[in-house]
C-alpha cells in the first residue's frame, strides 16, 4: 500500500533520521520534513520526487546524492544551519526553485560549487530561481551596474564564433537599508516581494518575476534566476502546483505581438533589466545593491574566451567587466 503513496508530510516530527526504504516508495513526488528539529540525514531519495521541502532542520548535516532526481522542481532547504555540502545539483535539469538562505555552512559551497554549476547548460527548459545569503554579484558576470541602482541595459554582444547563447542568468545582491530601520531597532529576518522584469526591446516584449525574498539588515541576500533561450510563454503548470500558495515564482508575460519569440535573447538584442520591491514602508526599507547579468552558451563552447572588445555595452552600463572568460564563468 505505501509503494502508491505519492505525498508524504512529515513536518514537525522529532527524528534523527528516515529509513532507508523511502528510497523504493517509486511514486512519490512530494516529501516534507520541514521544522524536524533532530533529523541529522536523509536516505537515498526515489527517482520520482518532484518537491523536497526541508527547511528549519536545524541539526541536518547529510543529503544524499541528488544526481537521480530528474523530475525535482524544487529543493527548499532554509535554515539548514549545518549542512555542508551535497552532490547532484549540477544535473537537477528540471529544477525551478532552490533556497538556500541562512544555510551558514554553505559558504564555500555555494562559491565554488554552486555558481559554477548554474552556469552550465543542462537542457533545463524551466526558469529557475536559487536563493542563498552572503554573496555580492561575482565579478565575472558580464554586464553589472551597483550603487543601489534598480536597472541595467545592454547591447547583447555580436555573432561570435562556436558561442551559440542558450540563455541568461540575473543576479541580484539585495539588503535592508539599516538606517531605515532605526525607529524599529529590528534586525530580524522579514520576507519582502521582489519583482524583476526583463524587457527586450528588440524582440518587443516583456517578461517579469515576482519572489518572495528574505531579508535583513545584517546579510546580503542574492536572488539568481536562469533563464533558458526555451522558456516558453506560459508559466510550466509544476511551477504552479508547487508555488502559487507562497506567492513565490509568480511569472507572468505580456507582448505587443502575437508570436512568442523563438528565443529569448539572441545576439544584437537590446535588453534592460529592472528591479523593484513591491511591499516597502516607513519602517522597512529593501533595496537592490548590485545587478549583474551573464550569458550562459552551449556545453561545447564553455571554454572560448571573449575580450572586451567583442561586446557593446549601452552607455548606461559604466559597470562592464574588462573580460570575459566563458569557462564555466570563472576568471
Amino acid at each position: 500500500m505505501l509503494y502508491s503513496l505519492e505525498s508524504l508530510n512529515l513536518k514537525g516530527n522529532y527524528f534523527e533520521s528516515l529509513p532507508s526504504s523511502v528510497g523504493q516508495l517509486s511514486k512519490l513526488e512530494i516529501l516534507d520534513v520541514t521544522h524536524c528539529l533532530g533529523l541529522k540525514s536523509l536516505p537515498m531519495l526515489p527517482s520520482s520526487l518532484h518537491s523536497l521541502e526541508a527547511s528549519y532542520c536545524y541539526e541536518l548535516e547529510r543529503l544524499p546524492n541528488l544526481s537521480n532526481l530528474k523530475h525535482l522542481t524544487m529543493l527548499h532547504l532554509s535554515w539548514c544551519e549545518k549542512l555542508i555540502e551535497f552532490e547532484g545539483l549540477e544535473v537537477l535539469i528540471s529544477a525551478e526553485s532552490i533556497k538556500l538562505d541562512n544555510c551558514v555552512k554553505l559558504e564555500s559551497f555555494v562559491e565554488n560549487k554552486i555558481f559554477q554549476d548554474i552556469s552550465k547548460d543542462i537542457g533545463n527548459c524551466n526558469v529557475c530561481d536559487i536563493i542563498f545569503d552572503g554573496y555580492e554579484v561575482p565579478n565575472w558576470f558580464v554586464f553589472q551596474r551597483e550603487l543601489w541602482s534598480d536597472s541595467l541595459s545592454w547591447q547583447v554582444p555580436h555573432q561570435l564564433p562556436n558561442m551559440e547563447i542558450q540563455g541568461l542568468i540575473i543576479c541580484f545582491a539585495c539588503k535592508e537599508l539599516a538606517d531605515h530601520c532605526v525607529d524599529t531597532g529590528d534586525s530580524s529576518w522579514y520576507i519582502s516581494a521582489g519583482k524583476v522584469v526583463v524587457d527586450n526591446k528588440s524582440k518587443n516584449f516583456t517578461w517579469s518575476r515576482t519572489l518572495d525574498i528574505p531579508l535583513t539588515v545584517n546579510k546580503t541576500t542574492t536572488w539568481v534566476i536562469k533563464i533558458p533561450n526555451c522558456v516558453p510563454p506560459f508559466t510550466q503548470p509544476s511551477l504552479f502546483k508547487h508555488l502559487t500558495k507562497e506567492k513565490q515564482a509568480l511569472v507572468e508575460f505580456s507582448s505587443t505581438g502575437k508570436i512568442f519569440p523563438n528565443s529569448f535573447v539572441e545576439y544584437d538584442d537590446t535588453i534592460q533589466v529592472s528591479f523593484s520591491f513591491l511591499d516597502t514602508d516607513r519602517c522597512r526599507y529593501p533595496s537592490v545593491k548590485k545587478i549583474g547579468v551573464h550569458f550562459f552558451y552551449a556545453s561545447s563552447s564553455q571554454h572560448e574566451n571573449v575580450s572586451q572588445e567583442n561586446f557593446q555595452a549601452s552607455p548606461e552600463n559604466s559597470q562592464a567587466s574588462q573580460s570575459i572568460k566563458c569557462c564555466g564563468f570563472f576568471q
